[in-house]
């Protein structure tokens, strides 16, 4: 399997996008995928540190004169991304998009270069075709935001479940105890080149507060190569023993473990702090991240204190001494690692990658799979198939599951996974001769020749449960994909009669 990236890095624009690329395409290697970069050649790209991963990467030049972030015209910078798709010996399986310049047009450009398009995005605020869409994001209204700028076919990957950590993360979340006590430790992380200075400004606010409180608080500072105010606050930093300037660090997970309380942007270091429990004093550094500061804000995941632009020094200096007095943040830490198990990278690898020949595992369904179970019953394509095309209710629908749960004697039903991630739900319920099959594939794992694999799976799982039971099903006749997937069983077919087409067979199938 191959994978194409599309993403920039520059000491303005900072480096989120490429390092979430760079995570996810470590996380594809392992699964024996190799992974390419396309990348403008902006100052402060992260080209070299693409490959010290062990990715290949191509640096297009920016056309003369353009200003746009994305270095050309985005026809143009598609075509540029089609020429290097062209140059990968053998097909590329997924073109992924992160760059807040692509669009629909530029997707449908590149579409015939690769087999599925995936965009990974936090705005909502521009229509994509693509095949799935990743928003890590917790913001208010995520699951219905894209609505308008996506086709029903189109799955979406919504939430922190799919932050894109790198894996010591989730290790260390497991060693990392929950914050108490006092602060002993506070990490000011700002991200990229910083232009603004806020690094500088939550430094000075910082040193004032301890020496204020009479905190005997350490100060880690994390910034990039190309930050523009290294030097000098490198300077600073010699003169206050207390202060460590860390120049690029391979990764910040070592010192989000260690700090108590930080002090940064609202970008994707969110969730790496989230993940290993550590209270936040967020300052939003761009429009886009203000809408998840609030939300996180308002779930009690960090403290925003406001945009860059509105957070005076007193402010900010008050938010520290205040912490500094109250200690760290116990009840927030534990709701932080909560929120976040940083595992999100593996699933979205084994999302990709996975097929009709993945190993695949059958569980019995439980009161917690009720929130996943109403989401695929009510995705548009699975409505536009099944023989009821009308939403279904939550209040329904959880009166309906606790009905099957507590009808073992008339009701098999069984979640499907692969690696842990639930690829679909197949459902047996008895009538007089036979059991009869529904099942449902998850969005995220369509059009991949899973849909065979998973009925076979539950099958087997019936078969222990019933052995020999006769299974019937019935489908749309114009459900093409179904019927296929009931023939490739050995399924027998029934006459059709008002375009349903009844499928007969036997558990263990």
């Amino acid at each position: 399997m191959q994978v194409l990236f599309r993403a920039d890095a520059s000491q303005r624009m900072g480096h989120g996008h490429v390092m979430r690329c760079l995570t996810l395409a470590d996380a594809l290697a392992a699964r024996g995928a190799r992974s390419h970069f396309a990348c403008r050649e902006h100052p402060g790209h992260l080209a070299p540190l693409i490959e010290t991963r062990g990715h290949a990467v191509t640096v297009l030049p920016i056309d003369a004169g353009d200003a746009r972030s994305l270095g050309a015209a985005s026809l143009k910078d598609a075509d540029d991304t089609c020429a290097v798709a062209a140059r990968v010996s053998g097909p590329i399986d997924w073109i992924i998009a992160d760059h807040y310049a692509i669009d629909a047009d530029w997707e449908e450009r590149i579409s015939a270069s690769a087999g599925r398009v995936m965009v990974i995005d936090d705005l909502a605020n521009r229509r994509h075709v693509c095949e799935l869409l990743l928003d890590q994001n917790l913001v208010a209204n995520a699951e219905t935001r894209y609505d308008k700028w996506l086709s029903p076919a189109c799955a979406r990957l919504v939430g922190p479940k799919f932050a894109l950590l790198r894996p010591e993360y989730a290790r260390r979340q497991a060693v990392t105890p929950v914050r108490s006590g006092a602060i002993r430790c506070i990490l000011i992380a700002f991200g990229g080149a910083d232009g603004a200075n806020l690094t500088e400004r939550a430094l000075t606010a910082a040193l004032d507060a301890v020496l204020e409180t009479r905190s005997a608080a350490t100060i880690d500072v994390v910034l990039s190569p190309n930050a523009i105010h290294l030097t000098r606050i490198e300077a600073r930093a010699r003169s206050h023993t207390a202060v460590r300037v860390h120049a690029a660090p391979d990764s910040l997970a070592p010192l989000i473990a260690r700090a108590d309380l930080a002090i940064g942007a609202s970008g994707t270091t969110n969730w790496e702090r989230l993940c290993l429990g550590l209270p936040t004093l967020v300052i939003s550094t761009a429009r886009n991240q203000q809408p998840i500061a609030a939300a996180l804000h308002d779930a009690g995941l960090v403290h925003w204190l406001g945009d860059a632009a509105d957070v005076s020094d007193a402010v900010l200096r008050a938010a520290i001494v205040l912490r500094l007095g109250q200690g760290a943040d116990s009840r927030c830490s534990a709701l932080c690692m909560a929120t976040v198990d940083g595992r999100g990278a593996d699933r979205v690898a084994t999302i990709l990658t996975a097929t009709g020949a993945s190993p695949l595992s059958a569980r019995v369904v439980t009161v917690g799979d009720e929130a996943l179970l109403l989401a695929w019953s009510n995705d548009p394509m699975t409505r536009a198939q099944g023989f009821s095309p009308e939403p279904i209710a939550a209040e329904n629908h959880q009166q309906w599951l606790r009905r099957k749960l507590t009808a073992a004697d008339t009701c098999h039903f069984y979640i499907v996974e692969v690696s842990d991630e639930p690829v679909g739900q197949v459902r047996f319920d008895r009538l007089a001769a036979a059991w009869e099959v529904h099942y449902s594939v998850s969005p995220a794992f369509r059009r991949r020749g899973i849909g065979a694999a998973m009925l076979a799976c539950a099958l087997r799982a019936l078969a222990r449960a019933e052995p020999d039971a006769p299974v019937i099903g019935h489908v749309k006749a114009s459900n093409v994909a179904s019927r296929r997937i009931f023939e490739s069983l050995g399924f027998r077919t029934s006459v059709a009669s008002d375009g349903v087409v009844a499928f007969h067979g036997r558990a263990g199938a």
